[in-house]
C-alpha cells in the first residue's frame, strides 16, 4: 500500500519467505491491512526454484571443467573488467592470491602486456573473433610464445557484452 506521498507508509516491508512443502516451493508473504487485519499470500515458485537449481548445477559443472584444463580462460566485460578467470589464469596472473575479479585488464596485465593485447581486445569488442601470438610470462631469458583467442559474447540483441579469452 502506498501512501499519498508515495513513501509506502503503513505497509509492512518484510520480505517474502520461501518454503518447501511436499516437493513444491512456495513464496509466502504477510501484509497488514490499513484498517486492521492481515493478508497472507502464497505463490507457487517450484518451476523457478528448479530453474535456479539447474542454473547453479550448470555453473558448477562449467567451473569444474574450466578449472580442470591447463589453458588460461577468462571472461572480460565491455568495461574490460574480469568477471571470470579459471585456476590456470589465476596461477599465471595472481599466484599470490591477489583478487582478479572486478579488476581491469590493464591493472592485472600491466602496461606492456595490455598494450600488446589492446588492439585484439578492441577488435573482439567490435564483434570479431581474434587469434594472436602472445609472449609468455616468465620467458625473458629465452623468448617463448603461445597464442590466445578472444571470442565476442553477444546478448539476445546481438550486442557484444563481453569477450571470452582462451589461451
Amino acid at each position: 500500500i502506498t501512501a499519498p506521498n508515495g513513501t509506502g507508509a503503513g505497509r509492512d516491508s518484510r520480505s517474502p519467505v520461501e518454503v518447501a512443502l511436499n516437493g513444491r516451493w512456495f513464496e509466502v508473504k504477510g501484509d497488514p491491512m490499513p484498517d486492521g487485519g492481515f493478508v497472507t499470500s502464497y505463490v507457487e515458485i517450484t518451476e523457478r526454484k528448479l530453474a535456479e537449481e539447474a542454473l547453479l548445477d550448470s555453473e558448477q559443472r562449467i567451473r569444474l571443467f574450466a578449472n580442470a584444463v591447463p589453458t588460461m580462460i577468462s571472461y572480460v566485460d565491455r568495461d574490460q573488467r574480469y568477471r571470470f578467470v579459471n585456476r590456470a589464469y589465476r596461477a599465471g596472473y595472481a599466484p599470490s592470491g591477489t583478487p582478479i575479479l572486478g579488476q581491469t585488464l590493464l591493472s592485472v596485465l600491466g602496461e606492456k602486456e595490455y598494450a600488446h593485447r589492446r588492439p585484439y581486445l578492441e577488435r573482439a569488442l567490435a564483434g570479431t573473433t581474434v587469434t594472436f601470438d602472445l609472449p609468455l610470462r616468465g620467458s625473458e631469458t629465452e623468448p617463448r610464445f603461445g597464442f590466445a583467442t578472444y571470442v565476442p559474447h553477444r546478448n539476445h540483441r546481438d550486442e557484444v557484452v563481453a569477450v571470452r579469452h582462451i589461451g
